[in-house]
Order: C-alpha cells, then sequence, then structure tokens
C-alpha cells in the first residue's frame, strides 16, 4: 500500500517537479528538494524518512470498525465493504486484497466486535487505469445491491490515510452509507506515534 502514497509524498516535498522522481525512493529522501512558496519553487536541503506502513496494523483496523459503528443502525443486517486504490498489474493487486482481507480478519475478532455485522467484504477500484477499473466497479456495485437483500444495507468504507476516493461517482445510484479515512480518527495519532517511537529505536536516537 505503499505505493500508493508515493506521488503524494513526492509532490508534498517538490520531487515531482518537471518528473525528475520516477527513481526516486520513498524511503530515504535527502540532498536539495524543491517546494512552492508565494508562487515561486525555492530550493531547501532537507532530509526526509518515512516510517511505517499502513498495511494490516491493528490500529488501522480498528479504526476502519469504529468508522462502519459510526454509520450502523442494525449490524446484524448490515454488510461493511472495505474498498482501497489498488493496483494496475495484477500480480501487485494481489497484495492490496490479501492486506483486505487482513484487516477484516482483525475486525472480525470476537473481542473488536466486529462478529456482529452480516458481514465484511473487500475490493480495491484500481481507479487509475480504465481498463482495469470497471470490472471492479461492478464488483462493488454488486456487493452493494446484495447486502441490500433481505432488508439489508452496505457500508462502504474507504481504506485511506484521507477521506475517501471516488465511492460516489462509481456507486452512484445505489443506496449504502459512505465512511472516511484514518487520519482524522483518534487512533490515527496514536498509530503515527507508536511509529515515529519504533523508527527512533531502529535509528538508535534512544540509545
Amino acid at each position: 500500500m505503499e505505493e500508493s502514497f508515493r506521488r503524494e509524498i513526492e509532490r508534498m516535498v517538490g520531487l515531482n517537479i518537471e518528473n525528475k522522481a520516477q527513481n526516486t525512493s520513498v524511503h530515504e529522501i535527502h540532498g536539495r528538494q524543491g517546494f512552492v512558496q508565494y508562487g515561486a519553487i525555492k530550493s531547501i536541503p532537507t532530509r526526509i524518512r518515512t516510517t511505517g506502513e499502513m498495511e494490516a496494523h491493528p490500529l488501522f483496523a480498528a479504526a476502519l470498525l469504529d468508522r462502519a459503528r459510526t454509520l450502523s443502525k442494525d449490524a446484524a443486517k448490515e454488510t461493511i465493504i472495505l474498498v482501497a486504490h489498488g493496483s494496475e498489474d495484477d500480480q501487485q493487486n494481489e497484495p492490496w486484497l490479501q492486506i483486505l482481507e487482513a484487516l477484516a480478519m482483525h475486525m472480525r475478532m470476537r473481542k473488536t466486535g466486529g462478529n456482529e455485522f452480516c458481514a465484511i467484504r473487500m475490493a480495491t477500484w484500481r481507479e487509475d487505469w480504465p481498463d482495469k477499473r470497471g470490472p471492479w466497479i461492478e464488483k462493488v456495485r454488486t456487493m452493494v445491491k446484495e447486502a441490500q437483500k433481505q432488508g439489508g444495507s452496505a457500508l462502504v468504507i474507504p481504506v485511506r490515510i484521507m477521506n475517501e476516493g471516488h465511492e460516489k461517482k462509481f456507486l452512484a445510484g445505489l443506496e449504502y452509507e459512505l465512511g472516511s479515512g484514518f487520519a482524522r480518527h483518534p487512533l490515527f495519532a496514536q498509530w503515527v506515534e507508536e511509529q515515529i517511537k519504533a523508527d527512533m529505536v531502529q535509528l538508535g536516537v534512544n540509545k
């Protein structure tokens, strides 16, 4: 899932100016990076290190479950549908689905209470690639329709850091409840703190 945030990070630090960032590692970026200030591109010496990946972290799963509970009216009749960005390549998309399944497993655990919901399903949009996204949009639309059978409903939860993706566009005309991303959830701050502490130990800062 790290790759899905690469462009946003590169844009944030100015690495994608004039498409110069294609071969730059997102984990270790250093040197003189550009940024925009008052309409002009500035260059500053900086070193950026990213730490931790969302993957199937239990805190991420707990936040997703909490998003669903916020929307829930009758959990026993509701299907949670986890939707993520995905990848163009079929083999690279498979790990996304495995991560979503692992998140769903955390959510279903009895101690978290996620087993109160009718079902938890998952899919990737593969939204940046028209030839790939069409079939997946139809899959998710079918999931929403199936969730509505026998008086049920669908809770669509974006597996993203910020807000949501193109759910409203892709699911136009269907009835469902839509959640939001991880960043504004209280558990996100806890996750960030844990990742920083773990990385400081790895770097020997606390020694």
